[in-house]
């Protein structure tokens, strides 16, 4: 395979890639609010045991999201 066949095939593989990019930003734009969840009020009088309790559910059900995602049956 000449060089110029692998530079043909790095710009095509590119141009995908930039195609492929546009199309996800557009995706995600459209479905991310369906998921997201509204934003809560924050209590500014919060003390330090209630944020670090607050910190660790949310820690706990991020893992328990990212479990569900990448365990293979």
């Amino acid at each position: 395979m000449a060089l110029q066949d692998l530079l043909r095939m790095l710009r095509e593989s590119l141009d995908r890639d930039e195609i492929m990019t546009k199309e996800l930003g557009a995706f995600i734009q459209n479905q991310a609010p369906k998921y997201m969840k509204p934003a809560a009020k924050l209590n500014q009088n919060v003390d330090l045991e209630e944020m670090v309790g607050a910190l660790k559910e949310s820690m706990e059900e991020s893992i328990i999201a990212i479990e569900s995602v990448t365990k293979v049956e």
